[in-house]
């Protein structure tokens, strides 16, 4: 991840310009992209696994609130509606 990507809602076009892949296949150890959530800011997340069902465990920081650490999971059906920095 480069140092000087700024708020979340950039790191998919930062990623995609530095030579990452970013697709909408979520694996582990990818970063999870929403630039949706906290607007203007975005959101990421680390993949931590991906369930037999198709969901995805996730963990991430602000998303429970300010300055907190907390993981959860993505239902199958949401989890191609983000895309992933590989």
């Amino acid at each position: 991840v480069g140092s000087f990507w700024g708020d979340a809602i950039t790191w998919k076009s930062f990623a995609a310009s530095a030579g990452y892949n970013v697709n909408r296949t979520p694996a582990p150890g990818a970063v999870l992209h929403d630039p949706y959530s906290a607007p203007p800011y975005g959101h990421v997340a680390i993949v931590e696994r991906v369930n037999p069902d198709g969901s995805i465990f996730i963990s991430e920081m602000n998303y429970a609130g300010w300055n907190i650490i907390s993981t959860r999971t993505v239902s199958a059906g949401e989890v191609g509606s983000y895309s992933y920095i590989h």
